[in-house]
């Protein structure tokens, strides 16, 4: 289950961003965290902490006000994709929580398996440029597996919508790693909405801490 949700998430995803503005993409991609909670405590019966909701919609914010530059008159198609993505990103979060099982990376690598069935027939690996080559598989052997893995492993001590939460940093930081990186100097309205964000997170994780120091690692 957990491999269905996250091909079926990672194809919608690339189909979102071939269809429409990819701010837009990421805006409904990041209300995952939101439907994780809601998943949870419908679900699992799990109780989400009133200063989780309160950190999920602030974070909300900050990724819509990071990406608001960006957003445009939006393709329904590719939205649609989006919504797909979101529902099942937090689906796949849900499951793993659901199994608490410390094989979860081997829902990634059923989930990679199941991508590559399904884009096969529309793949044209060789078209790749030579110089792309080696990013190309720096990406796909070494930094996908390791961030996915990773992620599959931590509903098992976290719940879902806090997991999720995290992965909103992604959305944010990526831009920030460019301008690190590439010199692509970043907007106001990008470096205000990120530092909201991660500031939400590291708030809520230090309160998290502090308020459950004794608690096993998956409560």
């Amino acid at each position: 289950m957990a491999a269905l949700f996250l091909a079926i998430s990672t194809t919608c995803f690339v189909f979102s961003l071939e269809s429409t503005h990819a701010a837009n993409t990421l805006v409904i991609i990041a209300t995952s965290p939101l439907l994780a909670a809601i998943f949870s405590r419908f679900f699992l019966k799990e109780s989400v902490p009133l200063v989780t909701w309160a950190a999920i919609a602030l974070a909300l914010v900050g990724v819509f006000w990071s990406l608001h530059d960006g957003l445009g008159r939006g393709n329904l198609k590719g939205e649609l994709f989006a919504a797909v993505s979101a529902v099942c990103m937090a689906s796949h979060f849900t499951t793993l929580r659901w199994w608490k099982s410390s094989y979860g990376p081997v829902s990634i690598w059923g989930a990679g398996v199941l991508t590559v069935l399904a884009s096969i027939p529309l793949a044209s690996p060789l078209s790749i440029p030579r110089e792309d080559v080696g990013w190309t598989a720096l990406l796909g052997l070494v930094v996908l597996p390791t961030a996915f893995g990773l992620m599959a492993v931590g509903p098992r001590y976290l719940p879902a919508p806090e997991v999720g939460l995290l992965l909103l940093g992604e959305t944010v930081l990526g831009p920030i790693w460019v301008w690190l990186v590439l010199g692509e100097t970043p907007g106001s309205s990008t470096l205000t909405g990120g530092a909201l964000v991660i500031l939400t997170l590291a708030l809520h994780g230090a309160y998290r801490k502090l308020r459950s120091p004794g608690l096993p690692p998956d409560r």
